[in-house]
Parts: structure tokens; C-alpha cells; sequence
């Protein structure tokens, strides 16, 4: 009996452990779900100012009337596209 609550407690540790890797999105990919607001969630690596090209990592849905977002990773150009819109 203890054999058996000490594998469903490594397994539960273990299901925690394991994920789905993140879906790797073109720039154009990435630039579509951004303006079709279905990013989720972005975290833009700004380590290198060297470079046009910024690493991107988040959450982003497939569809709109997907519930769970997925996890993924974009390389993008990202110039001018947080300026503001002047009317």
C-alpha cells in the first residue's frame, strides 16, 4: 500500500516536471496573432541592443475561440511597432 502512495506522489512530482515545448512562430506568424490579439502573453528579451532582431517568448492562442493559450518563442523585427499612433 505505501508502494503504491509513493509512485502516485513521484508521478504526481514528475507530471510537473514535464512540458510541452514551446511552438517556435516565424515573425509573420508572430506579427498575425499580434494583430489579431491573440497573444496571450510576450516577454521581449531586450539583452541584445545590437541587433533589429529581438527574441520573443509567451503565450499565444491559435484560434479565438481556443481556451488554453500555448506556450511559444519568436525571433522578431520589432522596430516602430510599440510607437504611438498619432491621429
Amino acid at each position: 500500500m505505501g508502494g503504491i502512495i509513493g509512485l502516485l506522489v513521484a508521478l504526481f512530482m514528475m507530471k510537473n516536471r514535464i512540458t510541452t515545448p514551446a511552438d517556435s512562430l516565424t515573425q509573420p506568424q508572430f506579427m498575425s496573432y499580434f494583430r489579431s490579439n491573440l497573444i496571450a502573453k510576450a516577454t521581449i528579451n531586450l539583452g541584445s541592443q545590437t541587433s533589429s532582431l529581438m527574441p520573443v517568448s509567451g503565450m499565444y492562442y491559435r484560434t479565438d475561440k481556443e481556451k488554453a493559450a500555448k506556450r511559444s518563442h519568436a525571433i522578431c523585427r520589432l522596430a516602430g511597432l510599440f510607437h504611438a499612433k498619432t491621429a
